[in-house]
Protein backbone atom coordinates (compact mmCIF):
# COMPACT_ATOMS: atom_id res chain seq x y z
CA UNK A 1 0.00 0.00 0.00
CA UNK A 2 1.29 3.08 -1.12
CA UNK A 3 -0.60 5.83 1.68
CA UNK A 4 1.52 9.24 1.48
CA UNK A 5 0.37 9.62 5.74
CA UNK A 6 2.07 6.11 6.22
CA UNK A 7 4.93 7.23 4.09
CA UNK A 8 5.51 10.68 6.37
CA UNK A 9 5.77 8.63 9.15
CA UNK A 10 8.25 6.14 7.72
CA UNK A 11 10.51 9.31 7.52
CA UNK A 12 9.01 11.27 10.51
CA UNK A 13 13.04 10.52 12.25
CA UNK A 14 16.37 10.83 11.22
CA UNK A 15 19.07 8.33 12.64
CA UNK A 16 22.07 11.00 13.26
CA UNK A 17 25.62 9.51 12.59
CA UNK A 18 29.54 10.84 12.34
CA UNK A 19 31.46 10.69 9.15
CA UNK A 20 34.88 12.10 8.85
CA UNK A 21 34.27 14.99 11.17
CA UNK A 22 30.91 15.87 10.02
CA UNK A 23 27.54 14.78 11.83
CA UNK A 24 24.95 13.58 8.79
CA UNK A 25 21.05 12.51 9.00
CA UNK A 26 19.80 9.89 7.12
CA UNK A 27 16.07 9.08 7.18
CA UNK A 28 15.09 6.19 9.29
CA UNK A 29 12.77 5.08 6.85
CA UNK A 30 15.54 3.44 4.88
CA UNK A 31 17.74 2.35 7.59
CA UNK A 32 17.83 -1.58 7.79
CA UNK A 33 20.26 -1.96 10.98
CA UNK A 34 22.88 -0.93 12.35
CA UNK A 35 25.74 -3.53 13.15
CA UNK A 36 29.35 -4.25 14.18
CA UNK A 37 30.98 -3.54 10.52
CA UNK A 38 31.60 -7.26 8.93
CA UNK A 39 34.64 -8.35 7.48
CA UNK A 40 35.20 -6.36 3.45
CA UNK A 41 36.19 -8.50 -0.11
CA UNK A 42 37.93 -5.59 -2.23
CA UNK A 43 36.85 -5.30 -5.53
CA UNK A 44 38.54 -4.04 -8.16
CA UNK A 45 38.04 -0.95 -10.12
CA UNK A 46 35.74 0.22 -7.55
CA UNK A 47 35.23 4.00 -7.34
CA UNK A 48 37.56 5.19 -3.88
CA UNK A 49 35.18 5.29 -1.57
CA UNK A 50 33.47 1.69 -2.21
CA UNK A 51 35.77 -0.33 -0.16
CA UNK A 52 34.13 -3.58 -1.27
CA UNK A 53 31.91 -6.02 -0.52
CA UNK A 54 30.50 -7.72 2.29
CA UNK A 55 28.04 -10.60 3.71
CA UNK A 56 25.92 -9.24 6.54
CA UNK A 57 22.96 -12.07 7.80
CA UNK A 58 23.15 -14.06 4.33
CA UNK A 59 22.82 -10.93 2.40
CA UNK A 60 26.17 -9.72 0.07
CA UNK A 61 25.84 -5.92 -0.67
CA UNK A 62 28.63 -3.17 -1.43
CA UNK A 63 30.04 -1.29 1.66
CA UNK A 64 30.62 2.48 1.07
CA UNK A 65 32.87 4.66 3.33
CA UNK A 66 30.55 7.45 4.26
CA UNK A 67 33.91 9.51 5.34
CA UNK A 68 35.06 8.90 1.65
CA UNK A 69 31.40 9.19 0.11
CA UNK A 70 31.74 12.93 1.54
CA UNK A 71 34.64 13.90 -0.13
CA UNK A 72 37.00 13.27 3.74
CA UNK A 73 39.65 10.99 4.26
CA UNK A 74 39.02 7.28 5.54
CA UNK A 75 40.20 7.45 9.15
CA UNK A 76 43.34 5.56 9.80
CA UNK A 77 40.92 2.22 12.32
CA UNK A 78 38.34 0.68 11.54
CA UNK A 79 34.86 1.93 11.49
CA UNK A 80 32.45 2.02 14.54
CA UNK A 81 29.81 1.00 13.11
CA UNK A 82 27.74 0.01 9.72
CA UNK A 83 24.61 1.42 8.64
CA UNK A 84 22.69 -0.71 6.41
CA UNK A 85 20.38 1.31 4.05
CA UNK A 86 18.42 0.11 1.31
CA UNK A 87 17.40 2.58 -1.32
CA UNK A 88 15.01 2.23 -4.19
CA UNK A 89 16.43 0.83 -7.53
CA UNK A 90 19.77 0.46 -5.07
CA UNK A 91 19.41 -2.35 -3.05
CA UNK A 92 21.13 -2.45 0.46
CA UNK A 93 24.18 -1.01 0.82
CA UNK A 94 26.80 -0.54 4.31
CA UNK A 95 27.98 2.59 4.74
CA UNK A 96 30.67 2.77 7.43
CA UNK A 97 30.82 5.49 9.87
CA UNK A 98 32.54 6.50 13.05
CA UNK A 99 30.16 6.84 14.92
CA UNK A 100 25.88 7.13 15.91
CA UNK A 101 24.35 9.68 17.76
CA UNK A 102 20.80 8.31 17.82
CA UNK A 103 17.59 9.58 16.31
CA UNK A 104 16.85 13.40 16.29
CA UNK A 105 12.47 14.20 14.46
CA UNK A 106 13.18 14.89 10.77
CA UNK A 107 12.56 18.79 10.05
CA UNK A 108 10.02 19.88 7.76
CA UNK A 109 12.54 21.73 4.87
CA UNK A 110 11.17 25.23 5.63
CA UNK A 111 13.09 24.62 9.18
CA UNK A 112 15.97 23.49 7.68
CA UNK A 113 19.28 26.17 6.27
CA UNK A 114 20.55 25.97 3.20
CA UNK A 115 24.07 24.04 2.84
CA UNK A 116 26.79 26.66 3.13
CA UNK A 117 28.35 27.22 -0.76
CA UNK A 118 31.56 26.87 1.50
CA UNK A 119 31.05 23.27 2.20
CA UNK A 120 28.56 22.74 -0.64
CA UNK A 121 31.46 22.80 -2.56
CA UNK A 122 33.55 20.55 -0.87
CA UNK A 123 30.53 17.72 -1.40
CA UNK A 124 29.74 15.31 -4.03
CA UNK A 125 27.09 17.32 -5.93
CA UNK A 126 23.98 17.00 -4.79
CA UNK A 127 24.32 14.65 -1.79
CA UNK A 128 23.08 17.25 0.80
CA UNK A 129 20.10 19.20 0.92
CA UNK A 130 20.15 21.15 4.18
CA UNK A 131 21.32 21.78 7.74
CA UNK A 132 19.26 20.98 10.43
CA UNK A 133 20.29 22.60 13.95
CA UNK A 134 19.19 20.67 17.36
CA UNK A 135 20.10 22.95 19.49
CA UNK A 136 24.20 23.22 19.69
CA UNK A 137 24.39 20.05 17.25
CA UNK A 138 24.20 20.97 13.34
CA UNK A 139 23.17 17.98 11.39
CA UNK A 140 24.13 17.72 7.49
CA UNK A 141 20.92 16.34 5.60
CA UNK A 142 21.50 13.63 3.46
CA UNK A 143 19.77 12.61 0.58
CA UNK A 144 20.27 8.88 0.04
CA UNK A 145 19.66 8.09 -3.55
CA UNK A 146 22.28 10.86 -4.61
CA UNK A 147 24.46 9.93 -1.77
CA UNK A 148 24.88 6.09 -3.33
CA UNK A 149 24.95 6.71 -7.16
CA UNK A 150 27.75 5.60 -8.65
CA UNK A 151 28.84 9.29 -9.97
CA UNK A 152 28.56 10.89 -6.49
CA UNK A 153 31.82 8.45 -5.41
CA UNK A 154 34.40 12.37 -5.45
CA UNK A 155 33.89 15.46 -4.36
CA UNK A 156 33.58 18.26 -7.37
CA UNK A 157 36.83 20.28 -7.80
Amino acid sequence: MNDSSAAGEEYAQLLVVMAGGRTCGLPVGIVREVAEPPPVTRVPFAPPSVVGIATLRDETMPVVDLRLRLGGESAPGPAYRVVVVEVEDRGRVGLLVDGVAGLRPQPPPQDTEEVPASLAGALPEGVAWGLARFGAETVLMLDAGRLLAVDAGSARG
